[in-house]
């Protein structure tokens, strides 16, 4: 919409004394500019009228009798422009029907202040736990009792021709079980970084090139409680098998993504990927060889993404990651994370999470991760 020239029909609302609210017929193209459904939301009787009417497409004759000035009421006319950018909807809803033509002038011509920022930023914590006491039980049992925190962040900077995402992920819980020492159960952090060219014709419109970045590591040490994973060691279990930041897995992708409904969509590239262990004795764990400190891969590289509502107040989100190194020819690397989540009210919800990961470098088979948690989550932005 533009500012009119000098001289010219401003082409915007007509205001009229007595709080009166009428479209000129050359001012119909307005509507095209605005939402309809709004507009029979407000409490303005003719403006109801008016979006039945123009609903209807009517032809401009008999546009012209409706706004036809009414011979029973003269009234003198007030045009009010509409510069460029600005929608008078959000004033017109907030004035009650009552209020003067002043009141509404006074409205519009107060400086906007506000400035929207160009991210779209969801940040929300989760706190999950379970708990199981026994005293004088006859049948036996364990103390446990287990606190997980998850801190979850995503922002998205939309353009015309480009999209950036960045996901941040925060997990770390503990557990005790009746007379051992508090272990480590869950640790994770995350960071996802995307960005999405937006193309306008023909092939790049439907897929889109975009660059991704990952990085996935840990906060604490841990401990393997069972056994001992390390060759010519004759250490008694636990033992450490991991450090903070250590390991450290870095990948890199360029290639196209495809999103044909909201809910779904598909990146499809050439990746790298980089496992780096600065501690000597961990490096036989994770496929690096022990006189260096990091392993470097190229291959190709699929991302799957699933988000969708499966029933009232639960969502399955579900995330398939494959990278098949160029210089191994056997299975690709597998990683595919899904959460089912419930939410009962507003702040508490039940969660499900199933993790499956393959990587021949650290094990011939499939690891599995599953936790059920009962929690609080807490929108913080």
């Amino acid at each position: 919409m533009s500012r009119p020239a000098a001289g010219q029909h401003p082409g915007g609302l007509i205001l009229t004394q007595g709080d009166s609210l009428r479209l000129r017929a050359s001012d119909i193209q307005l509507l095209q500019d605005m939402d309809v459904r709004y507009m029979k939301e407000l409490d303005i009787q003719f403006l109801r009228e008016l979006a039945a009417i123009y609903l209807t497409e009517l032809d401009s004759m008999q546009m012209a009798r409706w706004f036809a000035p009414r011979p029973q009421k003269p009234r003198p006319i007030v045009t009010l422009p509409v510069p460029e950018g600005t929608s008078l909807i959000p004033y017109l809803v907030a004035m009650p029907p009552a209020s003067s033509l002043t009141a509404i002038l006074a409205e519009l011509s107060k400086p906007d202040t506000s400035k929207k920022s160009p991210w779209k930023t969801d940040v929300i914590t989760r706190i999950g736990g379970s708990q199981a006491g026994y005293r004088n039980w006859t049948k036996g049992g364990v103390n446990t009792l287990a606190l997980t925190n998850t801190l979850e962040a995503k922002t998205v900077r939309s353009s015309d021709s480009w999209e950036q995402t960045h996901e941040l992920r925060l997990v770390y819980g503990l557990v005790r079980q009746d007379t051992l020492p508090v272990r480590k159960a869950d640790d994770e952090i995350r960071l996802n970084s995307s960005f999405q060219h937006k193309g306008e014709k023909d092939f790049f419109r439907h897929f889109n090139p975009t660059v991704a970045l990952q990085a996935r590591t840990q906060f604490a040490p841990g401990y393997n409680y069972k056994k001992n994973p390390f060759t010519n060691d004759s250490r008694v279990p636990p033992v450490q098998v991991s450090d903070i930041f250590n390991p450290l897995v870095l990948t890199q992708s360029i290639g196209l993504s495809y999103e044909p409904v909201p809910w779904f969509s598909q990146r499809l590239g050439i990746g790298a990927k980089q496992t780096i262990v600065t501690t000597p004795e961990f490096r036989e764990l994770y496929g690096v060889d022990s006189s260096s400190v990091y392993q470097f891969e190229m291959g190709v590289e699929s991302r799957t993404y699933l988000d969708r509502e499966i029933f009232d107040n639960v969502r399955w989100k579900s995330t398939l990651g494959l990278f098949a190194a160029f210089n191994k020819p056997d299975l690709p690397d597998l990683q595919w994370e899904n959460v089912i989540a419930m939410q009962v009210n507003q702040w508490l919800g039940v969660n499900f999470q199933l993790d499956m990961f393959y990587d021949r470098d650290l094990s011939n088979i499939i690891q599995i991760k599953e936790v059920f948690s009962l929690g609080f989550s807490f929108t913080l932005i």
